[in-house]
């Protein structure tokens, strides 16, 4: 079946009303952060703020025909969702390592060197705050063996950090996170990297070779309508499944979740009316 322009304008539509669902979510997070000594609520309510913010990128990206770009935002979406579910998983400590990763990476950020062959680049802040106890023991938490940096939040990879998700709130979500990764995150990271795969594939060069300009653009309209749609079905259902496992940890989100699978449902339903969708 061949995905037009108009499911692809369907499923940007519907992602842009998750994304106000989401505003909600925080603005609810933000409202429970004075109730609770759980470090995920103010995690959270920060962390759903750029799922926001990254949509509304999209929303202006992919009307415009920045296929390239809308790809790595999408990635972004993905994982930003995908943290705020591993942290609702894993609980509190995910919670608190967050926050400590943040608080040495930003006190990092205020001296940074960089050598390359005989080269040495630094980027520093005269006026630093000093070290305090807490601190302290972020950047040692953070810091490996050779005195380097650990750089990512948490050890666990993308994949682990599915199963661990899934072993907590079932293979339905577990799925959907899958579906979103496939759709999104290999083609995505080679965009974003610069690599030659990731140019010839948003020309639709990496499956045949066009005998024509006609085919060319043929075969690219058809890759952007195809390669978008999965995108942003997936991400609707990725945020979908955020609202319903962080819905299981608060109770009080389960009207929006319940929103944000009505959102879906419809969004399904108007796919097959338009005939973008078998039933």
């Amino acid at each position: 079946m061949k995905v037009t322009e108009k499911a692809v304008k369907i499923g940007l539509s519907f992602l842009m009303k998750q994304a106000f669902l989401v505003v909600r979510l925080k603005d609810l997070l933000a409202q429970m952060v004075g109730e609770t000594d759980n470090a995920c609520v103010p995690v959270l309510s920060f962390m759903v703020s750029g799922i926001y913010d990254s949509c509304g990128t999209l929303w202006h990206l992919v009307p415009n025909g920045r296929f390239r770009d809308a790809f790595v935002t999408g990635r972004t979406i993905f994982l930003t969702v995908l943290n705020a579910c591993f942290i609702c998983a894993q609980g509190k400590r995910s919670a608190e390592r967050a926050l400590r990763h943040a608080k040495q990476k930003a006190y990092r950020d205020m001296n940074r060197e960089l050598r390359i062959n005989d080269l040495s680049v630094v980027l520093a802040c005269s006026d630093r705050a000093p070290i305090n106890a807490d601190l302290d023991a972020a950047i040692r938490e953070f810091t490996g063996r050779r005195g380097q940096e650990v750089k990512q939040w948490t050890p666990e990879s993308v994949n682990r950090q599915i199963e661990i998700i899934e072993n907590k709130y079932g293979k339905r979500v577990g799925a959907l996170l899958i579906l979103a990764m496939l759709s999104t995150y290999r083609h995505a990271s080679e965009i974003a990297h610069g690599t030659l795969f990731g140019t010839l594939w948003t020309y639709g060069l990496t499956e045949s070779a066009p005998t024509s300009t006609a085919e060319l653009t043929e075969g690219r309209v058809n890759l952007w309508n195809s390669a978008l749609y999965a995108l942003l079905y997936t991400l609707n259902t990725a945020i979908m499944c955020l609202f319903e496992i962080t819905s299981k940890e608060f109770p009080a989100i389960c009207d929006l979740a319940k929103e944000s699978q009505a959102l879906v449902h419809e969004m399904n339903d108007t796919l097959i009316a338009e005939g973008e969708l078998r039933p």
